[in-house]
């Protein structure tokens, strides 16, 4: 499973349910793209920057640790999306960034 997949069965509830995640070839960041409805086009662009050492750390705990990992993964998500304006303009010079980094969970 690649880090889209993984990172999307961890944060289903984060983002809206047609949201695709994929990992860009040239940042090795994952895109995370859904259409906005009021406006019906793509969200502000939002990428998430994930730490190796997360995703090895939750490979190598038990399903009790995991889940609680996971459940820090999508606080940490959300509340990094506070200001977050999927509606707003998509004229920014770089994407919003998650960061999903050990030394914050």
């Amino acid at each position: 499973m690649d880090d889209a997949a993984w990172l999307g069965n961890i944060l289903y509830s984060v983002f809206p349910a047609d949201t695709l995640l994929s990992v860009s070839e040239t940042t090795g960041r994952t895109r995370v793209e859904w259409t906005v409805p009021k406006i019906d086009r793509r969200n502000v662009p939002l990428v998430i920057d994930l730490d190796p050492v997360v995703r090895q750390r939750w490979e190598d705990e038990s399903v009790g640790e995991r889940i609680a990992l996971e459940g820090r993964i999508r606080r940490s998500a959300t509340n990094q999306l506070v200001d977050y304006d999927a509606a707003g303009s998509t004229a920014i010079p770089e994407a919003v960034v998650i960061r999903v980094h050990d030394i914050d969970l």
